[in-house]
């Protein structure tokens, strides 16, 4: 409105050859012509429906408003043309009012020459409202908008339109009431010091007649007073109308739009994105969520009083409120990739077209209500996953959300898993694990509890042996071809929702993730590989894992110092959640540091062999910065503060590093001191301060790691330990 308003000040103001190219842009709307009425509207009557009908990709809000604005508008100039005498020479005068009026019906209704009336609104709401032939308008235009460009309508044809009741929508009602504030001050005539709107005379000195009617009507201005000269009842009614004549002219003549019609949906969608990239994009999974609930509207069922809304108020929690833009995009690329694989084993691209085509298809594949809201029903199975699974931490929660009942040894296996495989950026499991946890969060059963414990335990020792023996390659088709296809050579159904919803089997699942190992599913073979390949600066997350795996429940070899060996059940637990976050294992640190030359063993450093796992251990913070290059007698010092308790023993270490020359630096000492778990580093410090770390010794220390990591892990694949 103010807009406009400046827009008819810019015409008195401004000189000729300004006013003469005065526009006002309004953006760009982006229209697509509905091909298949008969399918995709309703509510829908035959009878009622226009020759063309577009969806409004962009540029729902302005053409609503603009439809409002001419309704006002049409009460407006209808209420002055009342006031004005019967007097013949006013006829040219209300001629040109009729004019005004034809093109203000054309801004918010469209005449489809049958029906009562015959004039529909101009855009309606799709689900919710439906143009009728002679129903009632509260029965058939239910949004706000459509009641109250429906409710001119029928008031405009029964010549009643001074009496057209307020609408009810609230929003609608807030803005009628401010164009009609606009409009008043339009309307105003005589002098002001509060409105500085162009009054009548003014107007017809300035601004050519032509744009005011259709031909020039000398007449007209001698019932136009100046602004500060005498008004009676007809001179204000003629001023309030040039003004107002002035006001739709800038308004339908000089407000533009760029409009954009490209021929296919998808086309439409990707313009949007483009256009709308200063705002708040829109993600595939928002502009889903309307064919939805027009879905559910044919079923004659309204959204939020459905299980899909309930699911999908799921995933509006996960994804709605993520911060920036390319945050909550990157999200959803993440949950729809996820998605797309567990519902039928596609692999889906991150473009919104594409996302956006595949969620459509997908629904209306499924041919009746109750495997459309099966299907969202998976959306909103996943986005709790996500919450529950893949944001679970262990300082608030004892255990991932369903497992509560379970033994303390499930807890803390799946949540120790849990956080490795998110650590590890292994994003792929979850296409797995979210299957088995759907099944949880439907049947809410032990069993399903205890399975999906399983899946992420098989999960992580398929993912672990994999990557701790070779590299990534061809690792996420394995998902991919369990999700799409399953293995039926071997009898093993695929494992997305709409293959196999019935094959969410922990057997099945161990045995095709043993299969995928080939050769690396025999102990032999694996250590073998494993041996060379477990290495920092090939595998770093699976050097940790390992290190904890090896950690678990053991105790120092005494026979062979520096190395560990199985100590009995429940001697030191590692494989918990809270131990893989715990501050006193942040760092993984080299032994033999990784510039030792000529303090350690040369033979270390031949093809890097200090990178070799049996050369790391965790440490709480960069504890080894402090020691730097020092010999192992340094190192083996500060190591012992960990491992030591006795505060004896701790003045004896002093001592003895004074003895020999070695300064201890106080803020790594404190780091060691406070840490709370130290048993993995009992084999370490039980090598002599005058003993060797060498190459010998490192990989013996790495063949000991990872003949540890598979007796732990290769039983949650069913293999021999």
């Amino acid at each position: 409105m103010e807009d406009v308003f400046n827009g008819v000040k810019s015409l008195i103001e401004d000189s000729p050859e300004i006013r003469e190219r005065a526009i006002h842009f309004m953006g760009t709307v982006i229209l697509f012509q509905e091909s298949s009425p008969k399918q995709n509207i309703q509510p829908r009557d035959d009878r009622a429906l226009p020759t063309r009908i577009d969806n409004v990709i962009d540029g729902q809000q302005r053409i609503s408003t603009i439809a409002l604005l001419a309704c006002v508008l049409l009460q407006r100039l209808l209420n002055l043309r009342s006031g004005l005498p019967g007097d013949a020479k006013f006829d040219s005068l209300r001629t040109e009012i009729d004019s005004k009026r034809d093109l203000l019906l054309e801004l918010f209704s469209v005449d489809i020459k049958r029906g009562s009336p015959s004039r529909k609104p101009i855009i309606v709401r799709g689900s919710v409202d439906g143009w009728t032939f002679d129903g009632t308008d509260e029965d058939n235009y239910k949004s706000g908008v459509a009641s109250y460009i429906a409710s001119t309508i029928r008031a405009y044809t029964n010549n009643s339109l001074g009496k057209l009741a307020k609408p009810n929508d609230k929003r609608v009602a807030r803005n009628v009431r401010e164009i009609e504030k606009w409009l008043k001050k339009i309307e105003e005539t005589g002098p002001s010091d509060d409105n500085d709107y162009p009054r009548a005379k003014q107007i017809l000195e300035t601004i050519p007649e032509e744009s005011l009617w259709t031909y020039p009507r000398p007449e007209l201005r001698d019932h136009v007073p100046e602004p500060t000269g005498e008004f009676d009842k007809v001179a204000k009614v003629v001023s309030s109308l040039v003004q107002l004549f002035a006001f739709i002219h800038y308004f339908a003549e000089r407000c533009c739009f760029t409009v954009i019609k490209p021929v296919s949906e998808e086309w439409a969608f990707d313009m949007f994105q483009s256009l709308n990239a200063s705002g708040t994009p829109l993600t595939a999974i928002e502009t889903f969520k309307p064919l939805v609930v027009n879905y559910l509207a044919q079923e004659g069922k309204i959204f939020k009083d459905t299980k899909s809304n309930e699911y999908f108020s799921k995933v509006d929690q996960l994804i709605g409120d993520t911060g920036p833009a390319a945050k909550k995009n990157k999200l959803t690329d993440e949950f729809l990739t996820i998605f797309a694989l567990t519902h039928d084993g596609h692999t889906l691209s991150t473009q919104f077209s594409l996302q956006r085509r595949y969620l459509n298809d997908r629904l209306r594949a499924a041919d009746t209500p109750a495997a459309r809201e099966d299907f969202v029903r998976q959306m909103g199975e996943l986005a709790t996953y996500w919450d529950s699974v893949i944001g679970f931490e262990p300082n608030n929660l004892l255990a991932i959300a369903g497992l509560e009942d379970l033994t303390q040894e499930s807890k803390s296996a799946s949540g120790f898993c849990v956080l490795f495989l998110r650590d590890s950026g292994h994003k792929m499991a979850n296409s797995v694990l979210s299957r088995f946890y759907g099944r949880l969060l439907r049947e809410k059963s032990q069993q399903a509890a205890i399975d999906f414990v399983e899946a992420c335990k098989a999960v992580t020792a398929f993912y672990f042996l994999w990557r701790a023996a070779k590299t990534n390659s061809g690792l996420d088709d394995v998902y991919r071809k369990l999700l799409r296809a399953g293995d039926e050579d071997n009898g093993i159904p695929p494992l997305c929702a709409l293959k196999g919803q019935d094959s969410i089997n922990i057997e099945n699942l161990q045995k095709y993730f043993r299969l995928a190992l080939d050769d690396l599913a025999d102990r032999t073979q694996w250590l073998t590989r494993a041996t060379q390949n477990l290495r920092y600066d090939f595998a770093k997350p699976m050097c940790k894992c390992a290190l904890f795996l090896s950690a678990h429940d053991t105790i120092p070899d005494s026979d062979s110092p520096g190395l560990m060996k199985l100590g009995t059940p429940g001697t030191h637990p590692m494989i918990d959640p809270r131990m893989w976050n715990s501050p006193d294992f942040k760092s993984i640190e080299h032994i033999a540091p990784g510039k030792g030359q000529g303090n350690w063993d040369d033979s270390l450093y031949e093809s890097e062999r200090f990178q070799a796992i049996g050369n790391l251990t965790l440490l709480p913070g960069e504890v080894n910065s402090s020691a730097g290059n020092s010999p192992w007698v340094v190192k083996s010092i500060y190591y012992r503060h960990l491992a030591e308790k006795d505060p004896e023993k701790l003045v004896g270490l002093a001592q003895e590093a004074e003895k020999i020359g070695v300064v201890l630096q106080a803020h790594t000492l404190d780091l060691l001191k406070n840490s709370s778990y130290s048993h993995h580093m009992e084999s370490i410090v039980r090598v002599p301060t005058d003993g060797k770390w060498d190459k010998d010794l490192v990989e013996l220390r790495s063949r000991r790691i990872c003949e540890l990591s598979w007796s732990r892990v290769a039983s949650w694949l069913g293999l021999p330990a």
